[in-house]
């Protein structure tokens, strides 16, 4: 589904074959030239991106709109938990709790693990044990 929904974007914004390619990798798996084109290029072009998608995605039948939902949550877990730019586009038009949770669970139901810190919370827990240590630290350091 990424893939048809990054050639929908591509035919209307004009975009070449690799600026569509980017727009389906994970940002992670960009080389340098690619990401100075994702950033350079695309990244102006995002907002007007999600807006087109968004009304092509409210025009669709509730049904329509529910397999674009699970395509995006498959294309998600078959990156590891990593949404490319076109998932990313989808994630803020459906909401980023639904997917993630949906992308989670899909994760636990067949025990195949995410990629580190790719899931909704990962990183805010991380930042708030830090946080607490340091307090901790802080307050002993003081008494």
């Amino acid at each position: 589904m990424s893939r048809d929904l990054s050639l929908l974007l591509a035919k209307k914004f004009n975009l070449n074959e690799e600026q569509g390619q980017i727009l389906v990798t994970p940002i992670r798996n960009l080389n340098r030239r690619q990401r100075k084109i994702l950033f350079e290029e695309l990244r102006p072009k995002q907002r007007d991106m999600r807006i087109y998608l968004e009304e092509q995605y409210y025009l669709q039948g509730e049904e329509q709109r529910q397999r674009w939902v699970d395509e995006t949550v498959t294309s998600i877990f078959n990156n590891g938990g990593e949404p490319n730019t076109v998932d990313a586009l989808m994630m803020e038009i459906v909401g980023r709790i639904e997917i993630l949770h949906r992308v989670k669970k899909r994760s636990i139901k067949t025990q195949q693990p995410l990629k580190a810190m790719s899931g909704s919370g990962s990183f805010t827990f991380f930042i708030t044990i830090v946080a607490v240590l340091t307090a901790v630290v802080l307050l002993i350091m003081n008494i």
